[in-house]
């Protein structure tokens, strides 16, 4: 309303990444340099008081996502090549509930995790790992990895096509639907979208784009 800054609140080691939750009651930024996650209270622009120092989570966290309905994020940390879940769940008037903030499971993934993305029916999280060019699919009900999803190959050039090399995925989103969901995932390395259904997960399709891809989104999760 009066375009000024309005707070200015200390947070960790390079913060690389933000999301709220969806009451808009809270705010998580990732500390990529200190492998922790400052919890924000958005209604009074301040620090969550419960958490001074963030909650602490593995080596280099770099991206996260929120199920909605169960009150669980989940942080892809890229140096330690694990998914954390955290509970995030508060009362009705919007205080911490008493397991707010504990780790539910450190889930080990692929190499270099780079994105997640859950689905919001509370099945799974999808894992993009950026170093081994997988997608590791987490049970959030068991919270074990229950398949690697290897990308295909592309040509390492166009002057030798035959020479393939790994697809290094950056950025990926899920999406439930019928008959069955979709996970899209895209990478610098290539301009093709690579599409997982969740009713099997296996590789639905590839498409092309007109560039290298950068990141995915869906309008509805």
């Amino acid at each position: 309303s009066t375009n000024t800054i309005s707070s200015t609140l200390p947070l960790g080691v390079c913060p690389i990444y933000g999301v709220m939750s969806p009451d808009n009651r809270r705010t998580f930024i990732l500390n990529e340099g200190s492998g922790t996650v400052t919890v924000i209270d958005s209604q009074q622009n301040e620090i969550d008081p419960n958490f001074p120092n963030g909650i602490a989570v593995g080596q280099g966290p770099v991206w996260a996502d929120i199920y909605n309905n169960g009150a669980i994020l989940a942080v892809a940390n890229s140096m330690s090549n694990t998914l954390s879940l955290i509970n995030i769940s508060t009362d009705t008037f919007g205080h911490d509930t008493a397991n707010f903030g504990k780790i539910i499971a450190t889930v080990p993934v692929g190499d270099s995790p780079s994105s997640v993305s859950l689905l919001q029916d509370g099945t799974r999280a999808y894992v993009a790992n950026r170093g081994d060019g997988t997608v590791s699919v987490v049970s959030l009900t068991t919270n074990t990895v229950t398949q690697t999803i290897t990308l295909p190959q592309e040509p390492c050039s166009a002057d030798q096509p035959n020479v393939l090399c790994t697809i290094h995925p950056l950025s990926i989103a899920a999406t439930t639907g019928t008959p069955f969901g979709r996970v899209y995932v895209v990478s610098p390395d290539t301009n093709i979208l690579t599409i997982i259904r969740t009713d099997n997960d296996t590789i639905y399709e590839q498409l092309p784009l007109t560039g290298a891809g950068i990141q995915v989104r869906v309008t509805a999760p």
